[in-house]
């Protein structure tokens, strides 16, 4: 169940000085997610793993290349929300000497990998009541007898009973913290969220954050703010600043202050990863935080904020904006959810966009940017381009190859967006101070004939393929004797 707290006790795990042990080449963590983002995610373990970034055109080389760096090593890789057992395969790289920890709230999934279970049942009441004595600050036995009440209202669940006994701590009784569980708002609840399963964690927050409100109306309501973020995204604390120092004007000093106050009242969790912080959130935390924007009707308008916060940040135009490590990764995401998919497309046939987000990020990104806009017929001509060159990117993502594998096979297409994006690409000053191959005329292959793309995964000859009957999937068959079932829609190995 959400909030159970498995993702608690995985992390506990990998801090245990004794599992450190185990694994002396190191413990790696990934999210995976409801909509997970696999080839990104690849190609930040092999970072994480080689300490460079290594470019990757499919899941299928992805999965390979992280074999290669898994060889030999005595790791411990952990798989946190996983909601589908294909997305676990991606990450199937761990050869004898490795160990896989995976947390999920789908039994079948541990069923299909032919995992080893270990189930994470409710609290018992003396669990629950140990919970609330901690977050509370008050000795067990200390405790008054509504205590037992507010842990049956809060259904035993670890998450909620966090949330109400850092109430407590902050000054709240306990009788009070149980009436406002009995009085919350059901109503909204069901509204939003009919027959969810986790309804006594949503009480819990709606009270929380309601006392918050009473403490502190400016820090609730940057609170419901985070909503505009995308769920199950590690946000760099720079982001934020970004974002509340245009919302609240508050100042970096103040935002790190008011993020380390909703990390000690259990509203979303603080990390350091290197030398850069984050802030998550629950994924129960985000739907509630949406559920509020969403009866407020203020989603679109936070997106908006978002956009005018990072406008302050650029020197010109969008490919002049910080990397910050949230601008270049989620920009058309905010674009999108805030309605201007005017300026989306804009951005997508900008030269110096494209250089800077494939040079900051990766192609992987680029590629599904213009995913955003699957019926826009001179942006999916540009990502046919684009996908046509991803062996050739992915090894050099430079602006000069950039620009020339463009000129190349765009060259042929008359089109006003074409014509645009290749004069951008041949005086942009981002091309003119280094030494790069511009094409006169059209000597690549161009998008629209038989040819899609360049597939990558096996690792010897390819002696056969397969279509099948609907021209949707392939199969080939390689002198490396494994068998790659392909995706041809999108590229991805299945």
């Amino acid at each position: 169940m959400g909030g159970i707290g498995k993702t608690v006790l995985a992390s506990t795990l990998a801090r245990d000085e004794q599992v450190q042990s185990e694994f002396p080449d190191g413990i790696y963590w990934i999210t995976v997610g409801v909509e997970p983002q696999l080839m990104r995610q690849q190609i930040q373990l092999a970072e994480a793993l080689n300490g460079h970034i290594h470019s990757i055109t499919d899941v299928q080389q992805g999965k390979e290349y992280l074999r290669r760096c898994f060889a030999g090593k005595r790791c411990l890789l952990i798989l946190d929300d996983l909601w589908q057992a294909s997305d676990a395969k991606a990450f199937d790289a761990l050869d004898e000497s490795g160990q896989l920890l995976l947390t999920t709230r789908d039994r079948e999934i541990i069923t299909v990998l032919g995992a080893a279970e270990h189930i994470l049942g409710l609290l018992n009441e003396e669990q629950s009541l140990t919970l609330l004595a901690e977050w509370s600050g008050t000795m067990l036995e200390d405790l008054e007898d509504s205590v037992r009440d507010v842990a049956r209202e809060c259904g035993n669940l670890p998450l909620a009973l966090a949330l109400c006994g850092a109430m407590v701590r902050d000054g709240i009784l306990w009788e009070d913290v149980r009436e406002a569980l009995q009085e919350a708002d059901l109503e909204f609840i069901e509204k939003h969220f009919p027959n969810y399963p986790y309804s006594d964690v949503f009480k819990a927050l709606e009270v929380s954050v309601a006392a918050l409100e009473r403490l502190d109306n400016n820090a609730a309501e940057r609170y419901r703010e985070l909503a505009v973020c995308q769920a199950d995204e590690a946000i760099p604390e720079e982001a934020v600043i970004t974002f509340w120092g245009h919302t609240g004007k508050l100042s970096a000093r103040k935002v790190r202050q008011l993020l380390s106050k909703l990390a000690s009242k259990g509203l979303l969790k603080q990390e350091t990863k290197t030398t850069e912080r984050r802030i998550t959130l629950h994924d129960l935390q985000h739907n509630y935080l949406r559920a509020v924007q969403v009866e407020q009707g203020g989603m679109v308008s936070l997106h908006q904020q978002v956009l005018e916060a990072y406008r302050k940040q650029c020197t010109a135009e969008w490919a002049s904006g910080p990397n910050d490590g949230y601008f270049f990764q989620q920009l058309t995401y905010h674009l999108l959810q805030a309605a201007q998919k005017s300026e989306l497309k804009q951005l997508l046939l900008n030269f110096d966009w494209l250089a800077t987000k494939i040079a900051t990020t990766s192609y992987a990104q680029l590629i599904d940017d213009y995913n955003r806009l699957p019926n826009d017929r001179a942006l999916n001509t540009i990502q046919k381009a684009l996908k046509l060159s991803g062996h050739i990117l992915c090894a050099d993502p430079t602006p000069g190859q950039l620009a020339g594998q463009l000129l190349g096979r765009l060259l042929p297409i008359n089109s006003p967006e074409n014509t645009q994006l290749l004069e951008q690409a041949k005086h942009s000053k981002k091309v003119q101070n280094t030494i790069w191959f511009q094409p006169l005329v059209p000597a690549l292959t161009p998008p629209g004939g038989p040819r899609l793309q360049t597939l990558s995964g096996h690792s010897s000859f390819v002696c056969s393929v397969a279509i099948s009957p609907d021209g949707k999937r392939a199969v080939s068959a390689s002198c490396d004797k494994t068998l790659i079932l392909w995706n041809l829609t999108s590229g991805q190995a299945i």
